[in-house]
């Protein structure tokens, strides 16, 4: 499915985003990330931000509704050690985040 185009200031429940306007893990945009824009210790975490770290909700809902039980728990397993270290980072660069790489936005959309 192709996804309708939205306007500024529309306002749809979630069901309408992602039945009538497509906002599905289908058409998911594939996230890369850059890893020379990463700390060294957090490198190892790119592969699940390229795979989770999706920063629509809509569809990270719908994304995470078709993963197993058991990936989603080996991926909080994986990030949850990490995930001070990540705030430390994200917060290192400032407050306004549209002054940050984008590695470090998907980082945040990993956490959200």
């Amino acid at each position: 499915m192709t996804r309708k185009e939205l306007s500024i200031g529309d306002v749809y429940v979630t069901r309408a985003l992602r039945d009538t306007f497509g906002f599905t893990s289908e058409n998911l945009e594939a996230i890369n990330v850059d890893p020379s824009l990463v700390p060294l210790r957090l490198r190892p975490l790119i592969e699940d931000v390229e795979r989770w770290a999706i920063s629509c909700d809509v569809t990270r809902a719908d994304y995470f509704a078709q993963q197993s039980e058991d990936e989603i728990d080996a991926f909080w397993r994986r990030v949850n050690p990490y995930i001070d270290e990540i705030d430390s980072w994200l917060e290192s660069l400032g407050d306004d985040v549209t002054l940050w790489p984008s590695s470090a936005v998907q980082f945040l959309d990993l956490l959200t």
